[in-house]
């Protein structure tokens, strides 16, 4: 059988102090199928920075529109009303768009989590609420498009 010494160092001057550790108690002590728990994680993390981005949008476009309306007040000289009820529902969408996302992630990462840890063979299934969550974001997408076109020209 193998061995690992595992060594505590007191003081410098000291010699360390060793102990053997039969390799196989280490082994057992790791985390079965790390590597895929590690990507899981990874991916989950980075929906949750998108989430984060999404809301922020939402946030920023709500205020770039009263910021907008102030420049056009000092530039015109008159009150001008901003376009708060398309804006406010696209700001307020893509905030709820970004909780969603949160949610969706979260419970894909507790899914997949507990595929890691089955000993089943698990078949590819087709992931419903990322295609629709996909396909939102599309159609945002192009309101957005179409908004800042019909404000700008």
């Amino acid at each position: 059988m193998a061995y690992i010494l595992i060594c505590d160092f007191v003081v410098v001057i000291e010699r360390p102090k060793c102990k053997e550790i039969a390799l196989g108690s280490i082994i057992d002590v790791m985390i079965k199928s790390l590597t895929d728990h590690q990507a899981n994680e990874r991916t989950f993390l980075a929906w949750i920075r998108t989430a984060v981005a999404l809301m922020a949008f939402g946030f920023l476009i709500q205020k770039f529109t009263i910021f907008v309306a102030y420049i056009q007040e000092a530039l015109y000289k008159r009150s001008i009303r901003p376009h708060g009820s398309l804006t406010g529902a696209m700001g307020a969408g893509m905030i709820l768009v970004g909780t969603a996302v949160v949610l969706i992630s979260t419970m894909r990462f507790l899914s997949v989590r507990a595929k890691i840890n089955s000993e089943d063979v698990q078949s590819f299934e087709i992931p419903f609420l990322e295609v629709s969550l996909s396909l939102i974001l599309l159609v945002v997408g192009v309101l957005l498009v179409l908004y800042v076109g019909h404000v700008v020209y």
